[in-house]
């Protein structure tokens, strides 16, 4: 009979305490959105000066990760002598998580390093870049 007891312990476990202990683990699969970049919201501006003087609006940055890689694209606008065209970018890469740490290497070596907060968020930074990304609530 200790038999019967002790298995039924077992289901409970992987029933309800295993799933349990599981979500307790950081991830980064998810889709982020970068909502605040160096302490400012997007659109971002940054202003080349000299003779090839433009504006760069950072518009956008959509983190994409899964299964330890990633794809990041980023939209930006650029403006020159009053003409705006709006690119895209992609870059993929490798995501490293240690705990609540996540580091993204980039195909090109580029290298970010963030922490994961309630697997709702990622706080990175790149260099001198701070960057605050925003999980997409995952649709029903």
């Amino acid at each position: 009979m200790w038999w019967l007891v002790l298995a039924l312990v077992a289901w409970a476990i992987w029933k309800w305490l295993l799933p349990a202990l599981v979500a307790l683990i950081p991830t980064v699969n998810g889709t982020y959105d970068l909502k605040i970049l160096n302490g400012s919201n997007l659109p971002f501006t940054l202003r080349e000066e000299g003779e090839e003087a433009q504006e760069v609006e950072i518009t956008s940055i959509v983190i994409t990760a899964a299964n330890d890689s990633f794809t990041e694209l980023t939209t930006l606008r650029v403006t020159k002598n009053g003409q705006s065209i709006t690119q895209t970018r992609s870059d993929a890469g490798w995501c490293i998580v240690n705990g609540n740490k996540v580091a993204f290497v980039y195909r090109s070596g580029r290298k970010m390093n963030g922490t994961i907060v309630d697997n709702k968020f990622v706080t990175a930074s790149e260099g001198s870049s701070e960057r605050f990304f925003v999980r997409r609530q995952e649709q029903p």
